[in-house]
């Protein structure tokens, strides 16, 4: 007798069913055709033009250098050249090693997981905002270690590799030749959008006020979080020392101006009948990303956020046991299980989501092989295989930011090609059985470091994370409270406050997802985010001595004393002392 849906008890029913909406939801991406296809572009023409002037063969390696045209999409021309200059060189440089560790199968599990460690460590500490992810960054140095043992094309296809990215990061700026200072216009008019949704927000009476505030308080968030956007993208756009042109200057100026519409709007809900100081006051405006510096102290320093560091140790073990097990059982292409292994963990994600990335994996590289396996046996000449692998490098890109199972479908279809390009079409079903026990492998060696690391870090990442932003705040304080918020030192740390507040939105609800627990603090981590941006908007206030800073420091000690293992000075500062005594 069939099993219909009505015999599963409804319990199960209510737990299984949210799971697959999960797997099959396709996350709405406005625009994922367009920058799909304008990402797409230098890669195909890239893998076409080395296809010509060699063969075949090497020209679908290059396939692999070709990936640069994922990195700094949607910035301008100078901050992608500055990023291209400093990635580039690592993808050539990444695969020599691994073609010269290859030969000896030991070796090269080791380096590949000590490379893994390094670039997944430095990628999460230094690169702010969206982004490809760290895997670029080591794929490379996989990929070699099977050239150098198994195969004797090596270091030619080292060499492809070079020309490949140099060639994909020269076509990746042609759009701008034609576009402009798209990236600039893009970045302030998504600002714009922003600041006037928080403000018409503001301005609205909402039906129930707990509703009403945790609106305005995520609009905010999201103003925000898009002016700070919009000021990395023109700050990246030309040198510190160099004068702006006509476009860029009047582009910073109305980032100027909305900076300063936010800051007196929020000002204004929080110190109603005080005065902002916008248009009078000297603004050099918001100064976008923190420092390099910054960003390293901020993970090694004190009170360091070490989560970038358990996302390099998950990496690093999951893929040494996922080539050493691959190894072990003589698979062919043991760096399959390596890489398989990374990329469902490299992302930083929350249990769940990890989890969920596990699956659309397994099910991607199934659909994948299936494809691979319908197509090679009707062995379409050499033409059709670049064809297909360009066809695939669109459908990665335009489905990666929607449905991670498509696009490890289309995904697996481009490597398989690519390989079969180098090996022979006989090969393929060894080669699509081999790759479905690496895929496998590496899953599930990502789900047992998942399972095994990192029970205590969310705790202790939120932690930190909250006394980070009210160490922040009471910076941004006592500039208020000395009427030095608008010198560069008052600016640089209105910048720091809004980096650790977007951190905390971005960060807490993902740690909150792996430890239930911490949703009884949820009242504390709203009133730490309420202090952070009543510290912002009095920044703007125009008679700092006005602020009633004792009651500031009084609220912030509270807040720390609710900090599990945290200590405050016993006396409460009054007005005219430094807030920041209060913060050890």
């Amino acid at each position: 007798m069939p099993l219909v849906v009505s015999d599963i008890p409804r319990a199960w029913r209510c737990r299984i069913v949210p799971h697959i909406r999960r797997f099959l939801h396709l996350s709405p991406s406005p625009g994922a055709w367009l920058q799909g296809t304008l990402t797409t572009a230098p890669m195909a023409a890239s893998l076409l033009l080395i296809t010509v002037f060699a063969d075949t063969h090497p020209g679908a390696m290059a396939l692999f250098g070709s990936l640069i045209s994922l990195w700094n999409t949607n910035q301008s021309l100078r901050s992608r050249l500055r990023r291209y200059a400093a990635v580039a060189p690592i993808f050539p440089a990444s695969m020599a090693l691994g073609v010269w560790v290859g030969p000896i199968p030991w070796l090269a599990i080791s380096t590949e997981a000590l490379v893994i460690f390094l670039m997944a460590v430095g990628y999460h500490v230094f690169f702010v905002g969206p982004g490809p992810g760290p895997i670029h960054l080591f794929y490379a140095c996989a990929v070699g270690t099977y050239l150098g043992g198994s195969t004797d094309i090596g270091w030619p296809i080292v060499a492809v590799t070079a020309v490949s990215t140099a060639l994909t990061a020269v076509l990746s700026l042609s759009d701008l030749l034609v576009r402009g200072h798209h990236a600039e216009r893009k970045a302030v008019a998504a600002a714009r959008a922003a600041v006037h949704a928080f403000l018409h927000a503001a301005a609205e009476e909402g039906e129930s006020r707990a509703h009403h505030e945790q609106r305005i308080r995520r609009l905010r968030t999201a103003a925000t979080a898009a002016v700070d956007h919009a000021a990395s993208v023109l700050g990246s756009a030309r040198s510190p020392r160099a004068r702006p042109g006509p476009v860029r200057h009047q582009l910073g100026q109305e980032l100027h101006r909305l900076d300063g519409l936010l800051g007196a709007g929020a000002l204004t809900r929080d110190c109603p009948g005080a005065t902002a100081q916008v248009g009078s006051a000297p603004h050099p405006g918001p100064l976008g990303q923190p420092s390099a510096r910054y960003l390293l102290r901020r993970t090694f320093g004190r009170d360091p956020v070490r989560l970038p560091v358990l996302v390099g140790l998950r990496c690093a073990c999951a893929g040494l046991a996922a080539g050493t097990l691959a190894l072990v059982l003589h698979v062919g292409h043991a760096y399959w299980a390596v890489l398989s292994a990374t990329i469902v963990l490299h992302g930083g994600l929350d249990r769940n989501s990890t989890v969920l990335r596990a699956a659309h994996r397994l099910a991607g590289t199934v659909a994948g092989v299936l494809v691979v396996s319908a197509v090679e046996p009707l062995q379409p000449p050499a033409a059709v295989h670049i064809s297909i692998i360009i066809v695939s490098v669109w459908g990665m890109n335009l489905f990666l930011p929607r449905n991670y199972a498509l696009a490890a479908s289309f995904i697996t279809v481009m490597t398989l090609q690519a390989n079969i390009a180098i090996t022979s079409v006989d090969a393929t079903p060894h080669l699509v059985g081999q790759r479905l026990l690496a895929t496998l492998i590496g899953v599930a060696a990502a789900l047992v470091v998942l399972v095994c690391t990192g029970r205590r870090m969310p705790r202790r990442t939120t932690q930190r994370l909250l006394i980070r932003t009210l160490r922040a705040t009471t910076e941004v304080l006592d500039h208020a409270a000395a009427g030095t918020s608008f010198t560069e030192d008052g600016w640089k740390a209105r910048r720091d406050l809004r980096f650790e507040l977007l951190a905390c939105a971005d960060l807490l609800p993902r740690l909150g997802a792996d430890d239930r627990n911490l949703g009884q603090c949820q009242d504390l981590v709203d009133g730490v985010q309420q202090q952070a941006h009543a510290a912002l908007a009095a920044g703007w206030h125009a008679e700092p001595d006005q602020l009633d800073t004792a009651t500031r420091s009084e609220e912030i000690r509270s807040l720390l004393d609710r900090l599990p293992g945290q200590r405050t000075s016993a006396h409460t500062p009054t007005r005219g002392r430094r807030i920041r005594g209060n913060v050890r």
